[in-house]
């Protein structure tokens, strides 16, 4: 099965999380919890992807191919700074593995962030539309970024 690694970013406490939340377990959250060290995590091991209710679901081969493929660029030491969740999508008839890497968005996390972002085939930018600054900080701070460590790397 084909993978696709999408890197979500954006300042802390837009929503990040709660939209891959959503996605994945087709349940809003009740409550904020900052991705420092959160209770939706991956991990090598698990029986299938966590988090795909609601879709196809994977099996654990499928779960050890993409650990294989992007296990390393996301080693435990690093899971204060971001989560993974992961889901089969269809796309064009065809099951791909959608690897969701959610990363904390605070200025703490400005160098260890982007040890998340090799090997992204794309990144999903954020901002809360009830802060501006969210939404300036795009262009100010999260386009620069990814375009730094990534320059060929499309992003939405």
């Amino acid at each position: 099965m084909q993978t696709i690694k999408c890197v979500v970013v954006g300042d802390g406490a837009v929503g990040k999380t709660c939209l891959l939340i959503s996605y994945t377990t087709n349940k809003f959250p009740s409550e904020y919890v900052p991705t420092l060290k959160n209770q939706w995590k991956v991990r090598r091991g698990d029986t299938g992807f966590a988090r795909s209710a609601g879709r196809q679901n994977s099996s654990r081969q499928d779960s050890n191919e993409w650990w294989s493929q992007f296990g390393e660029v996301c080693p435990t030491s690093w899971n204060e700074v971001f989560d993974n969740y992961a889901v089969t999508v269809m796309i064009g008839g065809e099951p791909y593995t959608l690897g969701l890497f959610d990363t904390a968005g605070q200025e703490d996390y400005d160098r260890l962030r982007p040890l998340s972002y090799p090997q992204t085939d794309v990144f999903l930018v954020c901002f809360s539309v009830v802060s501006p600054s969210s939404f300036e900080n795009v262009k100010e701070k999260w386009v620069p970024e990814i375009t730094h460590h990534c320059p060929k790397t499309p992003f939405l």
